[in-house]
C-alpha cells in the first residue's frame, strides 16, 4: 500500500505552525480524499485541516484550508508534536468507498489517541454503520458524554459534506468524562486503574503497552518510542522487559478479553524475581474492560 509521505520537514513545519498561530477553532477531516471542495472554505472553523495519505504533496494552504499529506498516525503524531487542540473530529466512509485508510478511523486506536488533542468539548460527524461491528459500542461507550445533533441544533453541520455516498451521517456534541482512578496496592507494586485513553500518560510513565492494527505496529513503535505492542509479550516478557530496561512505571492497554486474574496473580508471584515495574496503570476506554481489575481492588479496599 502507497504510505505518501511520512513526516513533514522543518520548514513545511513551521509553514504549518504559522498557518496555526492563534486559530482556536480547528476542524481535522480524516482519510478526507483529496478533493478540496468549496464549501470547506465556509465551514464555521478558523482552520479546516484535510488529512489524507493520497495528497501529492505533504503540505498545501490554501487561504483556511490545509492539506496535510500523511497518514492518519503520522498526523495525530505531528498534531500532538505542534499541540494543536481540535474542536471537530471528521471523519467519511474511510478506507472502504473514499479516502485512504487501512483501518476504521473510529476504532479504539484512532479514538484513543485522538482523545488527548480533542477539546473537552468538541463535534464529531462519521457514518458509523460502515462498520461491522457495533457502532453504539464504538461510539457510544466510551469516556465522553454524546449528543447526536440534528438541522435545528446550532453547532449542527451537514455530515453529507464529508461524503458523497449515501449512507446516513451523524454529529454529535461531545464532552469527555474524567473519571476518577482507583488506586490499590498489589504486593508492593502500585497499581491505578482509569477510564481514559492510554495516551493521557505517555509523558509521566516510563513505558505504554498499547494495542493497534498490526499495519501500524511498526509505524506507532518508531513515532511513539515510548510505546510497545502489548500483543508481541507475554506476562513474563513483560516483566523481563521492565526489569532488564530499568522501567519503574508502565501502562498498559486491554489486551486479555477481560481474564486478567493469571496476570494479577503472576505479577503477585514474580515480585521477589522481577520487582519492576513498581507502577502499574490500567486504562482503557470501554466500560466493562479490566473489570476483575476492579474487582481486586474494591476486596483489597474492604481487608484494608
Amino acid at each position: 500500500m502507497h504510505r505518501g509521505s511520512t513526516e513533514l520537514n522543518m520548514t513545511d513545519k513551521m509553514k504549518l505552525k504559522s498557518a496555526l498561530s492563534g486559530k482556536s477553532r480547528l476542524l481535522v477531516y480524516f482519510a478526507s480524499g483529496t478533493e478540496i471542495k468549496e464549501c470547506y472554505y465556509k465551514l464555521p472553523f478558523e482552520l479546516i485541516i484535510l488529512v489524507d495519505v493520497a495528497f501529492k504533496k505533504p503540505l498545501k494552504i490554501a487561504k483556511n484550508v490545509v492539506c496535510v499529506g500523511l497518514w492518519s498516525t503520522n498526523a495525530i503524531s505531528l498534531f500532538k508534536e505542534l499541540e494543536i487542540s481540535i474542536s471537530c473530529m471528521a471523519t467519511g466512509i474511510d478506507g472502504l468507498e473514499e479516502g485512504g485508510c487501512a483501518f476504521p478511523m473510529n476504532g479504539n486506536f484512532c479514538i484513543g489517541s485522538l482523545l488527548p488533542i480533542l477539546k473537552n468539548d468538541f463535534l464529531h460527524i462519521a457514518f458509523p454503520k460502515q462498520y461491522r461491528r457495533s457502532w453504539k459500542k464504538l461510539f457510544l461507550d466510551m469516556p465522553f458524554t454524546s449528543t447526536l445533533l440534528n438541522q435545528t441544533d446550532k453547532d449542527y453541520i451537514d455530515p453529507k459534506i464529508f461524503s458523497s455516498t449515501n449512507k446516513a451521517g451523524y454529529v454529535w456534541r461531545v464532552t469527555k468524562n474524567v473519571e476518577p482512578p482507583t488506586n490499590f496496592k498489589l504486593g508492593g507494586r502500585n497499581i491505578t486503574i482509569q477510564r481514559k485513553s492510554i495516551w493521557d500518560n505517555y509523558e509521566s510513565l516510563d513505558k505504554l503497552f498499547v494495542r493497534c492494527p498490526p499495519i501500524e505496529a511498526r509505524n506507532v513503535k518508531k513515532l511513539f518510542p515510548k510505546a510497545e505492542i502489548i500483543k508481541d509479550f507475554t506476562f513474563e516478557g513483560i516483566l523481563q522487559y521492565c526489569n532488564r530496561n530499568n522501567v519503574s512505571s508502565i501502562g498498559l492497554s486491554p489486551w486479555l478479553r477481560h481474564e486478567y486474574k493469571a496476570f494479577l496473580q503472576y505479577l503477585l508471584d514474580n515480585e521477589e524475581k522481577n520487582p519492576l515495574p513498581r507502577v502499574i496503570h490500567f486504562n482503557h476506554l470501554h466500560r466493562n474492560d479490566f473489570a476483575q481489575v476492579y474487582n481486586l481492588a474494591k476486596q483489597s479496599s474492604i481487608s484494608a
